[in-house]
Protein backbone atom coordinates (compact mmCIF):
# COMPACT_ATOMS: atom_id res chain seq x y z
CA UNK A 1 0.00 0.00 0.00
CA UNK A 2 1.23 3.21 -0.91
CA UNK A 3 1.57 6.51 1.79
CA UNK A 4 0.71 9.83 -0.26
CA UNK A 5 2.82 12.78 0.95
CA UNK A 6 0.42 15.30 2.16
CA UNK A 7 0.60 18.42 0.73
CA UNK A 8 2.00 21.57 3.46
CA UNK A 9 -0.73 23.87 4.75
CA UNK A 10 -0.64 27.19 3.52
CA UNK A 11 -2.17 28.65 6.49
CA UNK A 12 -4.71 28.27 9.37
CA UNK A 13 -7.59 30.52 7.80
CA UNK A 14 -10.43 28.54 9.44
CA UNK A 15 -9.00 29.72 13.55
CA UNK A 16 -8.46 33.19 12.50
CA UNK A 17 -5.22 33.12 12.56
CA UNK A 18 -1.94 34.66 10.48
CA UNK A 19 -0.03 32.50 8.96
CA UNK A 20 3.50 31.55 10.42
CA UNK A 21 5.51 33.44 7.40
CA UNK A 22 3.56 36.24 8.52
CA UNK A 23 4.43 36.82 12.55
CA UNK A 24 6.68 39.07 13.20
CA UNK A 25 8.92 39.21 16.77
CA UNK A 26 7.87 42.34 18.64
CA UNK A 27 11.66 43.10 19.04
CA UNK A 28 12.22 42.82 15.18
CA UNK A 29 9.08 45.07 14.76
CA UNK A 30 10.48 48.05 16.72
CA UNK A 31 13.90 47.09 15.14
CA UNK A 32 12.55 47.91 11.90
CA UNK A 33 10.62 51.19 12.60
CA UNK A 34 13.40 52.89 14.38
CA UNK A 35 16.73 53.30 12.07
CA UNK A 36 20.27 52.25 12.84
CA UNK A 37 22.62 55.36 13.22
CA UNK A 38 26.30 55.18 13.56
CA UNK A 39 27.89 55.08 17.06
CA UNK A 40 30.72 52.99 19.01
CA UNK A 41 31.58 49.41 18.47
CA UNK A 42 29.71 47.09 21.19
CA UNK A 43 32.48 47.24 24.08
CA UNK A 44 31.73 43.86 25.61
CA UNK A 45 34.69 42.70 26.39
CA UNK A 46 35.63 38.92 25.95
CA UNK A 47 36.41 36.87 29.01
CA UNK A 48 39.41 37.80 30.60
CA UNK A 49 39.41 40.95 29.02
CA UNK A 50 39.17 44.04 31.55
CA UNK A 51 36.25 45.71 32.48
CA UNK A 52 34.55 48.96 32.07
CA UNK A 53 35.40 49.73 35.50
CA UNK A 54 39.37 49.30 35.11
CA UNK A 55 39.80 45.60 35.95
CA UNK A 56 40.65 42.20 35.10
CA UNK A 57 37.55 39.59 35.74
CA UNK A 58 39.48 38.24 38.94
CA UNK A 59 39.04 41.58 40.34
CA UNK A 60 43.00 42.67 39.52
CA UNK A 61 43.11 46.69 38.72
CA UNK A 62 44.28 47.62 35.17
CA UNK A 63 45.66 51.56 34.38
CA UNK A 64 44.03 53.78 32.08
CA UNK A 65 46.29 55.89 29.33
CA UNK A 66 43.20 58.27 30.56
CA UNK A 67 43.72 62.31 30.24
CA UNK A 68 43.09 61.88 33.91
CA UNK A 69 45.43 59.34 34.94
CA UNK A 70 48.35 61.21 32.77
CA UNK A 71 47.63 64.93 34.64
CA UNK A 72 47.93 62.86 37.68
CA UNK A 73 51.33 61.65 36.94
CA UNK A 74 52.34 65.29 35.51
CA UNK A 75 51.27 66.72 38.51
CA UNK A 76 52.89 63.93 40.61
CA UNK A 77 56.48 64.77 38.96
CA UNK A 78 55.97 68.36 39.56
CA UNK A 79 55.33 67.87 43.49
CA UNK A 80 58.82 65.61 43.12
CA UNK A 81 60.34 68.01 41.38
CA UNK A 82 59.54 70.93 44.20
CA UNK A 83 60.70 68.40 47.12
CA UNK A 84 63.88 67.97 45.59
CA UNK A 85 63.98 71.45 45.52
CA UNK A 86 63.06 72.17 49.14
CA UNK A 87 65.46 69.69 49.95
CA UNK A 88 68.17 71.21 47.89
CA UNK A 89 67.33 74.75 50.41
CA UNK A 90 67.63 72.75 53.21
CA UNK A 91 71.06 71.52 52.74
CA UNK A 92 72.48 74.76 51.34
CA UNK A 93 75.18 76.85 53.56
CA UNK A 94 75.16 80.03 51.69
CA UNK A 95 72.40 82.26 50.77
CA UNK A 96 73.59 86.01 48.81
CA UNK A 97 70.85 88.26 47.97
CA UNK A 98 71.60 91.96 45.96
CA UNK A 99 68.75 94.39 46.75
CA UNK A 100 68.12 98.28 47.69
CA UNK A 101 69.82 100.21 44.95
CA UNK A 102 70.91 103.61 45.85
CA UNK A 103 72.33 106.66 44.02
CA UNK A 104 75.45 108.64 45.58
CA UNK A 105 76.21 111.97 44.11
CA UNK A 106 79.54 113.60 44.85
CA UNK A 107 81.73 115.84 43.49
CA UNK A 108 83.45 113.89 41.49
CA UNK A 109 81.01 111.16 40.43
CA UNK A 110 77.55 109.97 40.21
CA UNK A 111 77.20 105.86 41.14
CA UNK A 112 74.50 103.13 41.90
CA UNK A 113 75.45 101.09 45.09
CA UNK A 114 73.54 97.95 45.82
CA UNK A 115 73.14 96.04 49.14
CA UNK A 116 74.82 92.30 49.38
CA UNK A 117 73.02 90.55 52.08
CA UNK A 118 74.76 87.31 53.21
CA UNK A 119 73.74 84.67 55.78
CA UNK A 120 75.58 81.33 56.06
CA UNK A 121 76.50 78.61 58.41
CA UNK A 122 80.23 77.97 57.41
CA UNK A 123 82.99 77.88 59.62
CA UNK A 124 84.83 79.99 56.95
CA UNK A 125 82.51 82.97 58.02
CA UNK A 126 83.22 85.00 61.22
CA UNK A 127 79.65 85.87 61.97
CA UNK A 128 76.52 84.34 60.42
CA UNK A 129 74.70 87.35 58.81
CA UNK A 130 76.56 90.41 56.58
CA UNK A 131 75.05 93.34 55.03
CA UNK A 132 77.36 95.27 52.89
CA UNK A 133 77.26 97.99 49.97
CA UNK A 134 78.71 97.40 46.38
CA UNK A 135 79.01 99.14 43.43
CA UNK A 136 79.32 97.47 39.68
CA UNK A 137 82.82 97.99 39.87
CA UNK A 138 83.46 95.78 42.62
CA UNK A 139 81.35 93.00 40.94
CA UNK A 140 83.70 93.25 38.44
CA UNK A 141 86.49 93.02 40.03
CA UNK A 142 85.21 90.18 42.08
CA UNK A 143 84.46 88.13 38.91
CA UNK A 144 88.14 89.49 37.39
CA UNK A 145 89.63 87.53 40.37
CA UNK A 146 87.71 84.66 40.43
CA UNK A 147 88.65 84.01 36.60
CA UNK A 148 92.98 84.74 37.28
CA UNK A 149 92.60 82.17 40.66
CA UNK A 150 90.07 79.42 39.50
CA UNK A 151 91.07 79.41 35.85
CA UNK A 152 89.53 75.72 35.08
CA UNK A 153 86.46 76.62 36.14
CA UNK A 154 83.57 78.64 34.70
CA UNK A 155 82.74 81.99 36.00
CA UNK A 156 79.22 83.43 35.39
CA UNK A 157 78.60 86.70 33.40
CA UNK A 158 78.21 89.70 34.83
CA UNK A 159 75.88 92.19 32.76
CA UNK A 160 76.87 94.58 30.60
CA UNK A 161 79.42 97.73 32.30
CA UNK A 162 79.26 100.28 29.40
CA UNK A 163 76.22 101.85 28.33
CA UNK A 164 75.84 104.42 25.28
CA UNK A 165 75.37 107.96 26.47
CA UNK A 166 72.29 109.66 25.50
CA UNK A 167 70.61 105.84 24.42
CA UNK A 168 70.29 104.46 27.73
CA UNK A 169 70.13 106.42 31.13
CA UNK A 170 71.94 104.66 33.21
CA UNK A 171 70.52 105.88 36.46
CA UNK A 172 66.64 105.21 35.55
CA UNK A 173 64.57 103.11 37.51
CA UNK A 174 63.95 100.47 34.95
CA UNK A 175 68.02 100.34 33.92
CA UNK A 176 68.78 100.31 37.80
CA UNK A 177 66.70 97.18 38.45
CA UNK A 178 67.51 95.41 35.81
CA UNK A 179 71.05 95.79 36.75
CA UNK A 180 70.68 95.15 40.09
CA UNK A 181 68.69 91.27 39.02
CA UNK A 182 71.42 90.43 37.08
CA UNK A 183 74.06 91.27 39.65
CA UNK A 184 71.84 89.14 42.10
CA UNK A 185 71.92 86.28 40.02
CA UNK A 186 75.57 86.36 39.23
CA UNK A 187 76.33 86.38 43.01
CA UNK A 188 73.82 83.19 43.50
CA UNK A 189 75.67 81.50 41.06
CA UNK A 190 78.57 81.65 42.57
CA UNK A 191 77.35 81.21 45.87
CA UNK A 192 76.21 77.54 44.48
CA UNK A 193 79.39 77.07 43.27
CA UNK A 194 81.03 74.12 45.31
CA UNK A 195 84.65 75.66 44.36
CA UNK A 196 83.90 79.40 43.28
CA UNK A 197 81.92 79.27 46.71
CA UNK A 198 85.05 78.80 48.64
CA UNK A 199 87.37 81.31 46.74
CA UNK A 200 88.81 83.84 49.46
CA UNK A 201 87.91 86.74 47.01
CA UNK A 202 84.02 86.12 47.31
CA UNK A 203 84.50 85.87 51.01
CA UNK A 204 86.08 89.13 50.83
CA UNK A 205 83.87 90.71 48.31
CA UNK A 206 80.47 89.04 50.91
CA UNK A 207 81.86 90.22 54.49
CA UNK A 208 84.73 93.47 54.06
CA UNK A 209 82.89 96.93 55.50
CA UNK A 210 85.78 98.55 53.42
CA UNK A 211 86.73 96.30 50.24
CA UNK A 212 89.70 98.58 49.69
CA UNK A 213 91.94 97.29 52.66
CA UNK A 214 90.84 94.09 52.18
CA UNK A 215 92.05 93.29 48.49
CA UNK A 216 95.25 95.07 49.83
CA UNK A 217 95.48 92.12 52.12
CA UNK A 218 94.77 89.85 49.38
CA UNK A 219 97.55 91.21 47.54
CA UNK A 220 100.11 89.77 49.74
CA UNK A 221 98.44 86.16 49.35
CA UNK A 222 98.83 83.31 46.96
CA UNK A 223 95.43 83.81 45.44
CA UNK A 224 96.63 87.47 44.12
CA UNK A 225 99.00 86.15 42.16
CA UNK A 226 97.56 82.57 40.79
Amino acid sequence: MSVGVAAAPKGLASSGQKPITEITHPLSAAAAEEPLSPGPQSTVNPPGAADKEGGLTNGTPVENSSPASVSSLFNRLQLDEDLDADMAAETRDLFVTVDDPKKHVSTMETYITYRVSTKTTRVEFDLPDYSVRRRYQDFDWLRIKLEDSQPTHLIPPLPEKFVMKGVVDRFSEEFVETRMKALDKFLKRVADHPVLSFNPHFNAFLTAKDLNKRRAWLCSLKWESR
